[in-house]
């Protein structure tokens, strides 16, 4: 409801390699950066504007290539969204951001349209304090039985990343069983079942 004062618009080619999509998921994270978004208004000239993005894509690609210690995260994750691009890479960076503020270990698995990219191992998930699962379609669960997980959704891994990253360490989070029902801070039955219908309807679509 509110002006928009930036603009983006992708040109692709039309390939099976879906580049649009790529170039959609690696601006929705800069995006979160909010010296990223106000250095762009401050552009006064194309050049300007580019350089801000060409410096921002270089500092993520930097970031991204550091060698990683050989610890287990302390927390993992996995975000998803119905249509895999902007939220569930923006939940990504919103965890990973509030893990580096707090000093944490942390690994995001994003089930975006692309497929799962970053997936947890095996030993990861087994060697981590909790879970987080921060999606609006079914993810793989099986994997984290007997594990403390945190259910949400991916709305809440972009803007209540600290707190449930805090729930996590805490011990606070529920142990998953197969039969558990997703946690969304309400004891409503009915909310949970409508929930899972969502999700499932909502992985149609994506599909």
């Amino acid at each position: 409801g509110e002006p928009v004062n930036l603009l983006f618009m992708i040109a692709a080619p039309n390939t099976e390699d879906n580049v649009h999509l790529d170039v959609l998921a690696r601006l929705s994270n800069l995006l979160m950066d909010e010296n990223f978004k106000e250095n762009l208004l401050k552009a006064n000239t194309v050049e300007e504007f580019m350089a801000v993005i060409d410096k921002a894509e270089g500092e993520k690609i930097e970031e991204d290539n550091k060698p990683k210690d050989n610890r287990y995260p302390r927390v993992v994750a996995v975000t998803g969204c119905p249509t895999g691009i902007a939220h569930t890479y923006m939940a990504e960076q919103g965890l990973k951001d509030a893990a580096n503020k707090m000093g944490i270990s942390i690994k995001v698995e994003t089930n975006g349209s692309g497929g799962a990219k970053n997936v947890l191992t095996k030993e990861e998930i087994e060697h981590a304090e909790g879970i987080i699962v921060a999606a609006d379609v079914n993810v793989e669960m099986s994997r984290f039985v007997g594990k403390k997980v945190v259910i949400v959704p991916v709305a809440k891994g972009i803007h209540e990343a600290e707190g449930l990253i805090n729930k996590v360490i805490s011990g606070d989070a529920k142990v998953y069983s197969s039969s558990a029902k997703v946690e969304e801070n309400t004891n409503s039955e009915n909310e949970s079942i409508g929930r899972k219908i969502y999700k499932h309807l909502m992985s149609g679509i994506s599909h």
